[in-house]
């Protein structure tokens, strides 16, 4: 199976209730036709869980596409068809930037929890992260009793749009959280151990924030 993510900034004279809308139904029925998704998960980012310790934001997205392909020949013919011919002209009505990547992930992502806390990391300023760092990270949550599964999404050569915006520094890794409730992911974004990962991270050049998301899976 094949993943491929993609970050989304919404236009500025958007809010983010018309963005998220015109996401919700315009442009996803336009990737429900197109043919060969396996899977269509839509990430809305509701707040950021960090603030304390990033005033402003490391990174700058508003929502985060996750598709699941069968292979590389499924993937090239859904984004060679004509409803995806559509996607960069709709586009224009409700994003300023798109960052895309394929995705390595490990594993596929438990189906089912309410919530999502989406950790992206960049370990520095020039170096391709590695599987230890990842793996390091994402032992920083596994013993928090708010976690319930997690999946890591290496991120792989980044891809944009010519006609519009892209992450100049975008993450090299996302963690994906699941759990129960809001309350438990406030939790977590409280916990030390994050704090002190949080300033390892900066510390050595790199950017780490949390994103609370409300999944919506569409495929």
């Amino acid at each position: 199976m094949l993943k491929r993510m993609t970050l989304l900034s919404r236009r500025l004279d958007r809010s983010f209730e018309e963005f998220s809308a015109h996401w919700l139904g315009t442009h996803g029925e336009i990737v429900k036709r197109m043919p060969g998704v396996e899977g269509y998960i839509q990430n809305p980012v509701q707040c950021r869980l960090l603030t304390g310790l990033n005033p402003q934001d490391p990174f700058s997205f508003d929502g985060i596409v996750e598709l699941w392909f069968s292979d590389a020949q499924a993937q090239a013919a859904a984004f060679a068809s004509d409803a995806a011919r559509e996607l960069p002209l709709d586009e224009l009505n409700f994003i300023r930037g798109i960052t895309i990547f394929p995705v390595e992930e490990v594993p596929t992502f438990a189906a089912g929890f309410p919530v999502k806390v989406m950790v992206a990391a960049r370990f520095n300023a020039g170096a391709t992260a590695t599987s230890a760092q990842t793996v390091a990270l994402t032992a920083t949550f596994a013993p928090f009793p708010e976690v319930n599964v997690a999946a890591i999404n290496h991120l792989g050569q980044v891809g944009w749009r010519e006609h519009l915006w892209h992450e100049p520094n975008p993450p090299q890794v996302m963690i994906e959280l699941g759990l129960q409730n809001d309350a438990a992911a406030l939790r977590l974004a409280n916990r030390h151990e994050l704090a002190v990962a949080h300033a390892e991270i900066v510390a050595a050049g790199g950017h780490l924030e949390c994103y609370l998301i409300q999944p919506r899976r569409i495929i």
